[in-house]
């Protein structure tokens, strides 16, 4: 029926070699490789690279699903439930266990430390776990900026009511002022859960903005469920994720927070299709303060 065949690309029994993945967005579909010179090749043109997606050999499932959607249709693979069970949430084919293998512990590692900020695979981190120093002061990032603003004016078209007020950069100190104002009305404890501590906030970063509907209030904090819902499913085609999600609060460190969305690039459809938090796609450390 017209398949081409490429020979064996790896021994199941044989174990301990890294299973390299990398994505073409041109066509929608993943691709896994054992040869670093052709992982290096097409990184050179254009692919982008995930990290180590597993070992070779082992007894830990890896999961298999099917993307009709895809150009020539595409089949992906990994070792995550929750991804999986995302992904077929939207549409995918569950194919249940393609073979097993062992799990990389560190997926995406390539981790970079610049003047004191954390990157991973290029993507600034700022969580609980991982700070910006305090005389970081970038403004708004203006990709984000534009593509903000053409999001917000892409949910006015739709009907939603948004205000022009929104919530972008802050600087260390405007952060430290607030997160006191929550310490003082609410106890540490409770504000933690809401607001970051001065350093903390992805805010400092000039990548992240809170919405505001009509009425002057947080995005989903009294009701704005349909606005909610279309942000949550439309957010990545402008490059942003949403970043606190329900259920998630021991890994990302904060309540889920509906309104508050981070620009990441063109890696924020592949994050979203996951299912999963920055953290968890990035296989970064999250979750409360050290």
């Amino acid at each position: 029926i017209g398949w081409h065949y490429e020979g064996i690309a790896w021994n199941a029994p044989s174990s301990g070699a890294p299973v390299y993945r990398l994505y073409n967005s041109n066509a929608g579909d993943h691709h896994y490789t054992l040869a670093i010179e052709e992982k290096n090749n097409l990184v050179q043109a254009g692919w982008h690279y995930e990290g180590i997606s597993w070992y070779s050999g082992g007894t830990t499932p890896i999961l298999r699903l099917y993307n009709p959607n895809a150009i020539a249709g595409a089949h992906h693979y990994t070792l995550s439930e929750p991804e999986y069970n995302h992904l077929v949430t939207i549409g995918w084919k569950g194919e249940n266990i393609g073979w097993y293998g062992e799990p990389s512990s560190s997926p995406n590692n390539d981790i970079t430390i610049v003047d004191g900020k954390t990157y991973v695979n290029g993507i600034l981190i700022v969580n609980k776990k991982h700070p910006l120093p305090a005389n970081y002061n970038p403004g708004e990032d203006p990709t984000a900026k534009k593509f903000f603003m053409l999001l917000v004016s892409d949910m006015r078209r739709q009907g939603y009511s948004i205000s022009d007020y929104y919530s972008g950069f802050r600087s260390y100190e405007t952060q430290e002022s607030l997160y006191r104002s929550y310490v003082n009305s609410h106890g540490q404890q409770a504000a933690d859960r809401f607001s970051a501590r001065p350093g903390y906030s992805e805010h400092q970063s000039g990548l992240a903005f809170d919405l505001v509907n009509g009425q002057g209030q947080l995005l989903g904090e009294n009701g704005d469920s349909e606005a909610v819902n279309w942000l949550s499913q439309h957010a990545h085609e402008y490059g942003f994720i949403v970043r606190y999600l329900p259920g998630k609060e021991a890994i990302t460190g904060y309540m889920a927070e509906p309104w508050h969305i981070r620009y990441v690039g063109d890696i924020a459809a592949r994050i979203y299709q996951s299912g999963l938090t920055l953290e968890e796609y990035l296989s970064v450390s999250g979750g409360d303060y050290q």
